[in-house]
């Protein structure tokens, strides 16, 4: 067993399920798993074959839809807030001190926003759905150094697809659109951007000299074993999934909803799109609050 990224072939896949006897499907992943896998069972509903293929959402970034959350997120989440905690250290010991962290999240957020929440000494964090400007007196440049002059250090967290969020197009830090084998748009690393154009900004513009500590913990995230929550979660979501399978279903996906567990049709979770942070929800706002972040958007934009 293993994991891939792109598209696959329908037939050979139920070719060798065929093969093999096999009759139940457990299929672990994000969205683009739910649509690969809604591919199988369309085309084993055409070829009559008697498969049982359920869903189980596995993504860190949290941007399944209808569901709580997504087995795997609590965790990073967890770590995240630890990785904070050195880039608020690095920040606080040098003399105007900036901290920067890129989180995954390439269209959602949520990672950045919860572990910014939990960890409570981040300053700035930008994700996907956020609209911001870098130039300009209320801009991301501007914001980093107020913070650095009232208190003496900034800390910074950003997704790594941020980058959505630029509402000026002469901002724009990925100049040729690249996508990967499942359509997904790669962003340029707005982490290594930031880390320089930050630095460069702050001394060309008011002679300020930064300190800045640049933290990518990408896959130190995702790769550590799961907490008790999760753990907890993860059992739960996998006896589920073998009931539903047992007791006769297809083409459902196994969540967390409302703190009880649902089956819940594959194509209805496709349909919905994908979760994302609304700038309005209690939580964002909660952040907002917290570290008294202000709107980083020109008046003239």
């Amino acid at each position: 067993m293993g994991s891939s990224r792109g598209g696959f072939n329908a037939d050979k896949i139920l070719d060798a399920i065929e093969q093999k006897g096999i009759n139940q499907v457990y299929v672990i992943g994000g969205d683009g798993t739910h649509r690969g896998c809604n591919a199988l069972i369309q085309r084993s509903v055409e070829r009559k074959m008697i498969v049982s293929f359920v869903g189980i959402p596995k993504t860190i970034d949290n941007d399944i839809p209808i569901i709580d959350s997504s087995f795997g997120f609590n965790t990073s989440c967890e770590v995240a807030a630890r990785m904070i905690d050195a880039a608020y250290v690095e920040a606080t010991n040098a003399q105007n001190g900036v901290g920067l962290v890129k989180l995954m999240g390439r269209y959602s957020g949520f990672i950045s926003r919860n572990a910014a929440l939990a960890n409570g000494n981040v300053d700035i964090c930008l994700v996907p759905e956020l609209p911001f400007e870098l130039q300009g007196p209320k801009g991301l440049y501007e914001s980093i150094l107020k913070r650095v002059k009232d208190q003496g250090h900034c800390v910074v967290v950003v997704a790594e697809g941020a980058e959505e969020g630029l509402i000026n197009p002469n901002e724009h830090i990925t100049q040729v659109e690249r996508r990967d084998d499942s359509n997904n748009l790669i962003y340029d690393d707005i982490g290594k951007f930031l880390k320089e154009a930050i630095v460069k900004y702050a001394k060309e513009q008011h002679g300020v000299p930064l300190t800045l500590k640049y933290i990518d913990p990408t896959y130190a995230i995702r790769s550590v074993p799961s907490n008790a929550v999760d753990t907890i979660m993860c059992a739960k979501l996998a006896q589920n999934a073998v009931h539903g399978a047992m007791a006769g279903y297809t083409g459902f996906s196994v969540g967390i909803v409302r703190n009880s567990v649902s089956w819940i049709p594959v194509t209805t979770l496709i349909k919905a799109g994908t979760n994302r942070i609304s700038m309005d929800d209690r939580v964002w706002q909660r952040l907002m609050a917290q570290n008294r972040q202000p709107p980083m958007v020109n008046e003239e934009f």
